[in-house]
């Protein structure tokens, strides 16, 4: 199987299931410092780049040659941490933002 879809549908469908794998993942963290403590090391074997800024984490995924997908955690309102349904990545040579649960380009 390869890492990204042979078409946007495809590629969405394998974006939601990334989605939900990281979103089991943090969904018991409340604190950005604790997720990158216990899951930083663990994320870069996997090959995801985990990088903790001011504001949250963006977890950066390197497909393959040019295809990338950027997912941002952030703090949710129940004081847990998130996976934003916003990704940033290739979509047919071109950096795109999208919801990935509506399809719809930001």
């Amino acid at each position: 199987m390869q890492p990204y879809g042979s078409s946007r549908e495809e590629s969405l469908a394998l974006m939601r299931k990334r989605h939900a794998l990281f979103t089991d993942i943090v969904k018991d963290y409340t604190s950005f410092d604790d997720f990158m403590r216990d899951w930083d090391e663990k994320m870069a074997l996997w090959g995801v780049e985990a990088t903790q800024g001011e504001y949250g984490i963006t977890l950066y995924l390197l497909l393959e040659y040019i295809y990338y997908e950027y997912y941002d955690i952030g703090m949710g309102k129940d004081g847990h941490l998130e996976v934003d349904p916003i990704v940033t990545w290739n979509d047919l040579c071109t950096t795109t933002d999208t919801n990935i649960f509506t399809g719809e380009d930001v």
